[in-house]
């Protein structure tokens, strides 16, 4: 199976389509991420890639808003894949700027 994948995250959603790329907010809306399914949906994405903010391992809101998005989402009949980071860098903002940092230096 091939999949097609979407990244979503608090900072922005990175939507890759064929040549087209978007960019969208979803995260802070579970109306609006729902609506980010069904069109997902329509363009045969099949997994989503979460990243949200690492202090959702200390922040019960952000860690039930992440457990929401999951669920939301496995329920949509999309396979969720939660990933992580080190804690050191909250968002995954801050960890692909880490990695732009180092290349530089």
């Amino acid at each position: 199976m091939s999949w097609r994948v979407c990244l979503v995250s608090t900072v922005i959603v990175r939507l890759a389509v064929g040549n087209w790329i978007f960019g969208l907010r979803v995260l802070g809306n579970i109306n609006q991420f729902r609506r980010l399914l069904k069109e997902l949906a329509t363009v045969h994405i099949n997994r989503i890639i979460v990243a949200f903010d690492m202090d959702a391992l200390i922040n019960e809101n952000v860690r039930n808003a992440r457990q929401r998005v999951l669920q939301e989402g496995s329920d949509a009949g999309f396979e969720m894949t939660p990933i992580a980071w080190d804690e050191k860098y909250k968002g995954i903002d801050d960890l692909l700027l880490s990695f732009k940092e180092a290349r530089a230096s």
